[in-house]
């Protein structure tokens, strides 16, 4: 998803001030189903340089720049000018990157077998999921004010025997973590916490059939049921907002997508537009939209 944020927009959502700031994403918060999740602060705006800003949002993966061009309003930033801002966005950009992946590598370092734990109570009683647990899924113990929690790597994983798959650290580009109770449950009310720029990139749940089938779903979750339920190949996108950039991701020798969309507007919309952009990158690809109550799954 690209927003497309002028520079009088960023201004407005960080009131004016310099500096770099975190606010809730316009494009994708007003969409969320809880109120929670619309106004957590997943997006940062870089406004350093009253002609020129950048942003990054880290659920939706938004980002881009906005620069003054207008003669009249007597900020018009010069060519050089601008190629000087940019090379420093562009160290900023690749610091920040760094950074959150150094976050989730620490992270996923720090996960334990998720069989035998809170997680497997979660799949198995709260779910209703009866298949096997991959190893793209894992428990956090709790750690000081955290309690314990899923997590699920982004990233293309190996698979070194056929239905076995490993994510090797060098492939990995984020993690995104469930809170959960003591007993197993969701915390209720709780987003999901993505970490590490990830948008783009899978939660691959079960690898490609023989037949060459993929399911791709907006959470872990209802990907874990579907692979079950049907032995499909199942990724998760991590939210409705991140669909349609996993088109670049499905491997060219996919015979057949199955998109899975929510019954909200916002997972028929971007459900919508995956389809679209797999059809205009794979020729020849069958892809099609199922909505999430007719697809077979075992979820609760």
């Amino acid at each position: 998803m690209t927003a497309a944020f002028s520079l009088d927009d960023l201004r407005i959502l960080v009131g004016g001030k310099f500096g770099v700031h975190d606010r809730p994403c316009p494009e994708c918060g007003p969409h969320r189903r809880a109120p929670k999740n619309r106004t957590r602060e997943v997006l940062r705006v870089w406004f350093l340089d009253e002609r020129f800003a950048t942003w990054c949002c880290a659920r939706c993966g938004s980002r881009g720049e906005a620069h003054a061009g207008s003669r009249e309003s007597g900020l018009r930033i010069d060519p050089e000018s601008l190629r000087v801002i940019r090379a420093a966005a562009a160290v900023r950009d690749r610091e920040a990157i760094a950074v959150q992946l150094g976050k989730a590598l620490w992270l996923w370092r720090r996960r334990a077998d998720s069989r035998r734990s809170v997680v497997e109570v979660y799949l198995r009683d709260v779910r209703r999921y009866g298949g096997t647990i991959p190893a793209t899924v894992g428990y956090l113990a709790p750690c000081r004010e955290h309690g314990p929690a899923m997590i699920t790597c982004y990233g293309i994983p190996s698979e070194p025997e056929p239905g076995i798959l490993v994510m090797r650290e060098e492939a990995l580009r984020g993690v995104q973590i469930t809170c959960l109770l003591p007993d197993g449950a969701k915390v209720p009310g709780s987003d999901k916490i993505s970490i590490g720029r990830s948008a783009g990139w899978p939660t691959v749940l079960a690898p490609l059939n023989d037949g060459l089938g993929l399911a791709i779903c907006e959470g872990t979750e209802d990907a874990l049921s579907i692979a079950e339920a049907t032995g499909l190949g199942a990724w998760a996108a991590g939210g409705a907002s991140r669909l349609p950039a996993l088109a670049e991701r499905v491997p060219v020798y996919t015979d057949a997508v199955s998109v899975v969309a929510d019954s909200d507007e916002a997972g028929r919309r971007n459900a919508q537009a995956l389809v679209g952009r797999l059809r205009l990158r794979l020729r020849g690809l069958r892809a099609e939209i199922v909505a999430l109550g007719d697809a077979p799954t075992v979820a609760a």
